[in-house]
């Protein structure tokens, strides 16, 4: 970043859409980069790196840990990149700013789902009920709670609310209110374990760049039409979400007693 600021604060680079894109990968590079001191070789001579490594590592995600974290981060950052890249093409600066929403959900609603599924998963809501989740490039299944995935919800609204002077009008809020803690909590349900932040921002960013297209002034008519329609789509997609991860991939519903050999999460 401090390389890059020289680029920056030069003359001849001006603030555009290049600017934009190079100042934004120059810092994906640095933290993808970053990843390369977890490998073995130097995590097992460095006592503070594999500390560091330590937070990161699962028994039940070994030997696959850092390959899902860098990967799904490095999609993660793609998506991110389209998401602002457009925006800037389009002149949108302020609503650059919207892809906070999605990104705060993935590290901080995603990051709670897990302790908040371990300490009280089955407690709450769903009296026992959990589902499974498959991983990426393994056999392994994985069971979840809807506790935890409340917590992914509950980050929706919070960062919604915490950003609610960027969007462009009253009824923008509440139509992304009605969508993406849904639709993101939803996603991260079906997500494979451990790679779920392609699918957290691709549905966060993509509801919110589809957003953008709702006209700034409406009427009450076509505020209602807005409205009513996103809390029909949420209805749809929250029905085929529990009918799915419910009836059809449990089969019979999960108690807590129900180990079946499966890794809890």
């Amino acid at each position: 970043p401090l390389v890059m600021r020289l680029f920056v604060s030069a003359k001849g680079f001006q603030k555009n859409l290049a600017e934009s894109v190079v100042v934004e990968w120059w810092g994906y590079w640095w933290t993808m980069l970053s990843f390369a001191v977890f490998i073995y070789p130097i995590r097992t001579r460095v006592w503070v790196i594999d500390r560091c490594f330590s937070s990161l590592d699962r028994p039940e995600d070994r030997p696959m840990t850092i390959f899902w974290i860098t990967t799904q981060i490095f999609l993660g950052y793609i998506i991110m990149s389209c998401y602002t890249t457009y925006m800037t093409w389009s002149n949108q600066i302020t609503a650059r700013a919207l892809i906070f929403i999605p990104v705060i959900i993935t590290g901080i609603g995603d990051g709670f789902a897990e302790p908040v599924g371990r300490s009280i998963g089955g407690k709450v809501f769903s009296q026992g009920l959990k589902y499974r989740s498959a991983a990426l490039g393994s056999t392994n299944l994985y069971t979840r709670s809807f506790e935890g995935s409340f917590a992914v919800w509950i980050s929706g609204v919070i960062a919604i609310f915490a950003m609610w002077d960027v969007f462009f009008s009253w009824y923008h809020v509440v139509a992304a209110l009605l969508l993406v803690p849904g639709v993101s909590t939803i996603a991260e349900a079906y997500s494979p374990h451990t790679w779920d932040t392609p699918f957290l921002l691709s549905t966060g960013a993509g509801i919110l760049w589809a957003q953008t297209f709702i006209p700034e002034h409406l009427g009450s008519m076509g505020i209602t039409i807005v409205l009513v329609g996103h809390a029909l789509l949420m209805t749809l997609v929250t029905w085929m979400g529990w009918r799915y991860l419910v009836l059809e991939r449990n089969g019979i519903a999960l108690t807590q007693g129900d180990k079946d050999g499966l890794m809890h999460v």
